[in-house]
């Protein structure tokens, strides 16, 4: 590089030439997507530049460079999102420390139905105690609580780091508090396999709005299993306190507020020897429920996709009511006015099948989300 220095001026025009030329071929490998070769070739280019003096070229090289470097990083933690959020029977069977008695958890359609889930023995093994990398000291809980506000701004104040900040948070979240979709009859079986139940205030709407439920009859969350009889141990938490039913009278509690329209969500707290606790059934609506604002605002997985997706079955009988469309709390459902029927938007159906419970025509089924390659994959 020294001796490149003293170059004369015919020299150092070849010079020139040549990294105006790499550059250039290094633009047209980026655009074919050989990335790998695209940045070898631009950290050659910055370097002819940078000994060239040529200030405007080894900055724009140096820009292109840096940018590229940060997509390939973010593009890493996608795929390994990809692979880590699938479901939580993916989850369990990836770790392998759970035998079901199947060769692939993966194909089992609802894993919330294996009674292991609401077992004592899960609710005493320890959660994972790893923390994030590069953060402090606390509980994983407050660490990933913080780190989600932090992403939240990011959108706005900080776009440049938002993807990454929020790959990061859905890599963590799962060993902290996740939830899925389930529709009625799921959220019923779901009552036959926990037991204690207790009704308990929504931690979504003390947080939101600073409203503590102690009227029972605005309740909407249920707490399940072994862990309720340690409620007074959380104060915070179980602000309002927590009130035990019996299993007829929770199945009525849920098929009161299904009819309201709300939504079924199961709640897991941490991962226990690779395997989901299930510890709570919320009934949820969009302007409430902040699993669900993270996921369609902010892309945070704190709430999974249902093991069901909706679709028209039998679009000729739809008389265009648009009674679905009013019943969808995820936007996945408009009005097609030209045919005069609902447009279902699979990719962003969760499948709770409030759609379903609106139609008076069949017009509308739930179909299982694995039947679909594109969608088998989208939780």
């Amino acid at each position: 590089k020294s001796k490149r220095y003293s170059l004369n001026q015919d020299d150092k025009k070849k010079l020139e030439e040549e990294a105006r030329l790499i550059f250039e071929h290094t633009k047209a490998l980026e655009k074919h997507k050989r990335i790998d070769d695209a940045l070898l070739l631009y950290n050659e280019a910055y370097s002819l530049f940078d000994m060239l003096n040529i200030d405007y070229e080894s900055k724009q090289v140096f820009w292109l460079l840096r940018r590229l470097e940060e997509e390939q990083k973010i593009a890493a933690g996608k795929e390994k999102d990809k692979k880590i959020w699938t479901n939580f029977g993916e989850q369990a069977i990836n770790l392998g420390k759970i035998a079901v008695g199947k060769k692939n958890y993966a194909d089992a359609k609802d894993w919330y139905k294996e009674a292991r889930f609401y077992a004592r023995q899960m609710y005493h093994r320890q959660r994972t105690e790893r923390k994030p990398a590069g953060a402090g000291g606390g509980k994983l809980e407050a660490q990933v609580g913080a780190m989600i506000l932090e992403a939240i701004q990011a959108k706005n104040l900080k776009p440049e780091k938002y993807p990454e900040m929020i790959s990061k948070v859905n890599r963590l979240v799962k060993d902290v508090h996740t939830g899925q979709v389930v529709t009625l009859d799921d959220a019923l079986t779901m009552i036959d396999l926990a037991s204690p139940i207790a009704f308990i205030a929504c931690d979504c709407r003390r947080q939101k709005y600073g409203y503590v439920e102690r009227d029972r009859s605005k309740m909407t969350c249920l707490g399940l299993g072994i862990g309720m009889f340690r409620w007074e141990q959380f104060p915070s938490r179980y602000i309002a306190g927590a009130e035990f039913v019996d299993d007829k009278e929770a199945k009525e509690w849920i098929k009161r507020w299904d009819d309201e329209g709300m939504v079924h969500t199961l709640m897991t707290f941490g991962t226990r020897e690779g395997a989901p606790y299930i510890g709570g059934l919320c009934n949820c609506s969009c302007a409430d429920c902040l699993s669900i604002r993270f996921r369609l605002d902010f892309g945070i997985h704190q709430l999974m996709k249902g093991e069901r997706v909706a679709k028209l079955a039998n679009p000729e009988a739809c008389k265009g009511c648009y009674g679905c469309v009013s019943r969808c709390q995820f936007g996945a459902i408009t009005a097609d006015v030209r045919q005069n029927r609902p447009y279902i938007d699979m990719m962003k159906c969760f499948g709770c099948g409030q759609c379903l419970a609106a139609c008076n025509y069949n017009v509308i089924a739930l179909d299982d989300r694995r039947n679909y390659e594109v969608l088998k994959h989208v939780w």
